[in-house]
């Protein structure tokens, strides 16, 4: 199933890789981490950030702990959509799970500067 969701992620539908990974959800199946943040970032790729963060609570509610390339596609999708007070929340709450590393205060300091 996962490869299915990566497969509708890969051919940009993105509608349809969420129907899927509901119906695991809902099956009581488990999804492992990458297959979140996949969804994740089709979700930010398409600017759908209330979805994104829908999915990262899903994570979080299913017990699983999000990792660093997790927080850096939040990230980068706020800053990318001028939401730079959400980036930084979302960046001080990474802070508490995992440490950032040069290419999240890059995205960062890009996301300040406008770039």
């Amino acid at each position: 199933m996962t490869s299915l969701i990566r497969g509708f992620l890969v051919s940009c539908d993105v509608a349809d890789a969420k129907v899927c990974f509901d119906i695991i959800l809902k099956e009581g199946l488990e999804l492992d981490i990458f297959t979140h943040n996949a969804l994740i970032e089709g979700f930010c790729k398409i600017n759908a950030l209330s979805n994104a963060m829908e999915t990262f609570s899903t994570l979080q509610k299913s017990g699983l702990k999000p990792i660093l390339s997790t927080f850096n596609i939040l990230i980068e999708a706020f800053c990318k959509a001028g939401k730079l007070d959400d980036a930084i929340d979302i960046f001080s709450n990474m802070r508490t799970i995992c440490l950032p590393n040069q290419y999240t205060f890059n995205i960062v300091l890009q996301g300040f500067l406008g770039g």
